[in-house]
């Protein structure tokens, strides 16, 4: 008897090569699916969005460090304003104050002669010493004080037959007192230059305090409107100290000018961000 046996498995393969070469064909005749591509609209190379979001780094902190470079020409350009105006010659005052009571004339150097009324003097306060390269005039105030305050003193001027406001500078706390301090108390007539001040502009202000005497930050007009006085304010040199009174010279003139820093710091990322698109898309 034969065997079924060889027959069985001639058969199985045929259907098994039969079952490849349909599915084989089956497979080549699928549709081909084809990724999505962005074309360039100008050469037709393939762009990806993320391609030019990335751009847009080194651009933007290139713009950056172009506008830091105006900033600094600017500020530049204001510190040598301001270093003209604290060491030029002073000046008399203008007759007409208007002139003068203006942001482009703060910080310029004016000369005074007349007396100074101490019954009207006003505290602003706490104030930190600022301690001078030289002291003239002499003090029995302790110049390593660190809180006080400002003695601002009403000023009269006989020729003009008006009055002023005079920052006469720093005193410690325990001479808040004028009755501690008789000797700095002038009488008569005395000569003073200061520097023009206005009103502060901080952005952060506490409450002055005026029944208390005790004002938190310059207010040149609310001051000038309580003592009769006009609205100007000088704040007195060092050379206008008086001996045994407030210490003069106190004006503090912060200018922060960190922008060479910051024109490295937004250059270098626009330059190493550029390398890296460079890099990643065009090489």
């Amino acid at each position: 008897m034969m065997s079924s046996r060889p027959i069985f498995c001639n058969r199985s393969r045929k259907w098994c090569h039969c079952f490849k070469r349909n599915e084989s064909a089956s497979i080549s005749k699928r549709p081909v699916i084809k990724r999505r591509e962005y074309k360039n609209d100008q050469n037709g190379s393939t762009a990806k969005p993320g391609k030019w979001i990335l751009f847009g780094i080194p651009v933007a902190t290139f713009c950056l460090g172009t506008w830091q470079v105006r900033r600094r020409t600017w500020k530049n350009d204001l510190i040598e304003s301001l270093n003209k105006k604290t060491t030029a010659e002073p000046q008399p005052l203008p007759q007409n104050l208007e002139s003068i009571n203006s942001k482009d004339f703060e910080y310029s150097k004016f000369y005074v002669n007349g007396v100074l009324d101490h019954s009207k003097e006003m505290h602003v306060m706490p104030r930190t010493f600022a301690k001078l390269k030289e002291q003239s005039g002499g003090s029995l105030l302790s110049t390593g004080s660190r809180v006080g305050l400002h003695v601002i003193t009403p000023f009269y001027i006989p020729e003009r037959d008006y009055s002023i406001l005079i920052n006469r500078g720093f005193v410690d706390s325990d001479y808040r007192n004028p009755g501690t301090r008789k000797r700095g108390q002038i009488d008569g007539e005395v000569n003073i230059t200061g520097l023009l001040r206005l009103t502060e502009r901080t952005k952060i202000k506490g409450t002055n305090m005026i029944e208390l005497n005790q004002w938190s930050h310059v207010d040149v007009e609310k001051m000038a409107e309580l003592s009769g006085t006009k609205p100007i304010l000088l704040d007195a040199v060092a050379e206008s100290s008086s001996p045994g009174g407030p210490i003069g010279g106190q004006t503090r003139i912060r200018i922060w000018n960190q922008h060479a820093s910051y024109i490295i710091t937004w250059y270098s990322l626009s330059a190493i961000t550029a390398l890296m698109w460079w890099s990643r898309y065009i090489r």
